[in-house]
C-alpha cells in the first residue's frame, strides 16, 4: 500500500486528500495539521469579525471526522511535522498536546502548509500588504513608523499549547488582536529603560466599563499628545467577546 503524507490542512490539504481518495480507494491518506482545524472558510472571516456571522462554528467547512468517516483519510490535528528526510523518505512529526515526537514514512509528500509574506525593507508600515508604506495620517507621505511599538494580545484558551507563531494573530489559529503605535519611537507597549527604569507597558486594568469583561491598559511611553515632547500616553482598551 502506498503512503502520501499531507502536511498542513485547510484549501490546499484537505482538497488534495479529498481528490487523492477519489482518484485512488487503496492509498493510505495521512493528513497533519498543527492547529485544530482542517478546513475552514478563509472568505468567511471578514464577516465573523463583522458580526455577520455570529457563530465561529459557521465557517468550519469539515471536521476531523468527516474526512475520517468519509474519505478513510488518517487526520492528525495539533501536530506539527518539524523535519523532512526525503532520503529515507520520512518526516518527524511532534504532537503540540503531549509533546511526543515520531516518525512518518512517506512514498508522496504534498506540502500545503501555507506560508509568511514576504515583508519589503520599507521605512513605513504595509497593513494592507500591497507592497507600499501607508499613508495613515492622510499627509501625502509614507509614514515613518520606525520604533512605534506593537502589541499583541492573544485570547486565553486550550488552544494555547506547544509554540505559538505570531504571524498567526486574528486567524482561527490563534484568536488575538494587535495594536500598532501611532507614530515613529512611540514605543507602545514599553520595553524602552529611561533613567534606570523600564517601562512594562501592559497591565490589567480590571472592569473599568462594569461589562463583566476584563479591560487592560497599554502605554506609548514616548509618545508626544498635543506638542508635549515624550510625555507619554496610555490607551484604555476594553475587553470584548470575539
Amino acid at each position: 500500500m502506498s503512503t502520501v503524507v499531507i502536511v498542513g490542512g485547510v484549501a490546499g490539504g484537505a482538497t488534495a486528500a479529498t481528490r487523492l481518495r477519489r482518484l485512488d480507494e487503496s492509498l493510505e491518506i495521512v493528513l497533519i495539521e498543527r492547529g485544530e482545524h482542517i478546513s475552514f472558510a478563509n472568505c468567511g472571516l471578514p464577516y465573523h469579525v463583522g458580526g455577520v456571522i455570529s457563530s465561529r462554528e459557521s465557517l468550519l467547512m469539515a471536521t476531523p471526522e468527516t474526512l475520517i468517516g468519509n474519505y478513510a483519510v488518517d487526520v492528525r490535528v495539533r501536530q506539527e511535522v518539524t523535519a523532512i528526510r526525503p532520503e529515507d523518505r520520512v518526516v518527524t512529526v511532534r504532537d503540540l498536546v503531549s509533546g511526543r515526537e515520531y516518525e512518518q514514512h512517506y512514498d508522496k509528500l504534498i506540502l500545503s502548509p501555507g506560508a509568511t509574506p514576504v515583508v519589503p525593507p520599507l521605512s513605513g508600515l504595509d497593513l494592507d500588504g500591497d507592497g507600499y508604506a501607508d499613508d495613515l495620517n492622510l499627509d501625502g507621505q509614507p509614514d515613518d513608523l520606525t520604533g512605534c511599538g506593537l502589541v499583541y494580545v492573544v485570547f486565553g484558551g486550550s488552544h494555547l499549547t506547544g509554540t505559538i507563531s505570531l504571524d498567526q494573530i486574528g486567524t482561527p489559529y490563534l484568536p488575538g488582536v494587535s495594536f500598532i503605535g501611532r507614530a515613529a519611537g512611540n514605543a507602545l507597549g514599553g520595553g524602552v529603560t529611561l533613567s534606570g527604569l523600564q517601562s512594562r507597558g501592559v497591565s490589567a486594568a480590571g472592569d473599568v466599563d462594569g461589562d463583566g469583561r476584563a479591560d487592560i491598559m497599554i502605554s506609548s511611553i514616548l509618545a508626544s499628545p498635543d506638542g508635549k515632547t515624550e510625555a507619554g500616553e496610555v490607551y484604555l482598551i476594553y475587553g470584548f467577546k470575539p
